[in-house]
């Protein structure tokens, strides 16, 4: 073997191993018991007040908003995802939300706002966000 093709098959199996890697698998998650087009407002937060987070946060509702979904912005600090669910989204109360989008560099959250129980979620890692708004827009727009 030639040295050029030893270096050629090991490069390939370094790509090989970061594609498969945490960083590169794209996983969901999606409730049987809360269909996606139930959705047509949605709170838009960030899932921690890293200055990042809140600037891909502020991305992330534009391109929903620019999706045709009512992605709001919902000022306010919470110590947890919980504590964010219960102000906006009342129990038994009215909301004017369907669900509540918690964004992070890497992971999108969806719950909803009657039952307080996760609806979706993505993670894409090194993806970036485009991709995972993509992904999520399958689940609230299954037949667009």
């Amino acid at each position: 073997m030639t040295l050029r093709w030893m270096v050629g098959i090991v490069a390939a199996a370094v790509v090989a191993a970061c594609a498969a890697g945490p960083y590169g698998k794209i996983t969901e998650i999606v409730s049987d018991a809360v269909p996606g087009d139930s959705f047509r407002a949605v709170v838009v937060s960030a899932g921690d007040d890293d200055q990042n987070t809140l600037q891909i946060t502020a991305r992330v509702r534009q391109q929903l908003n620019d999706k045709g979904l009512t992605a709001q912005r919902r000022s306010g600090l919470w110590s947890t995802e919980r504590e964010a669910l219960l102000d906006i989204c009342p129990l038994g109360g009215t909301s004017a939300v369907d669900g509540l989008l918690f964004v992070t560099w890497s992971e999108l959250n969806l719950f909803d706002c009657r039952t307080h129980k996760p609806a979706y979620q993505v993670r894409g890692g090194m993806n970036g966000t485009n991709l995972m708004v993509d992904r999520l827009m399958r689940y609230l727009r299954p037949h667009a």
